[in-house]
């Protein structure tokens, strides 16, 4: 939850991927071993991640971490497209803002990789 104390000051990166690409389950397969596995060089950063499909749309899948500080975050989201493997956009959005839009959708990225 974006009011969750250890996520107030954080964010997330979010990577967008179409609907019916069996990409969603190795990304999230691969994103969870690497969580679990802590080999992400700030796992202490990391507070959780998020899969969410969409009918008709493209899936989300973020990595939450809790500090908005950009060398670490920067540092996370180029690991988490590097494990992904994925060429495309991935987006990190401060919790502040998605929390005044309640909607991931609306909140504008603040770092782009």
């Amino acid at each position: 939850m974006w009011e969750d104390p250890q996520n107030k000051n954080g964010g997330k990166w979010v990577v967008s991927l179409k609907a019916r690409d069996h990409t969603m389950d190795d990304a999230w397969l691969w994103t969870l071993l690497a969580v679990i596995g802590d080999s992400l060089q700030d796992s202490d950063d990391i507070t959780g991640v998020v899969i969410s499909p969409r009918r008709g749309q493209n899936n989300r899948l973020a990595l939450w971490n809790k500090t908005a500080r950009e060398e670490v975050a920067k540092r996370i989201g180029m690991e988490f497209k590097a494990i992904l493997r994925f060429s495309g956009q991935v987006v990190y959005q401060l919790h502040s803002e998605s929390a005044k839009s309640y909607a991931t959708s609306k909140t504008p990225g603040k770092w782009i990789l």
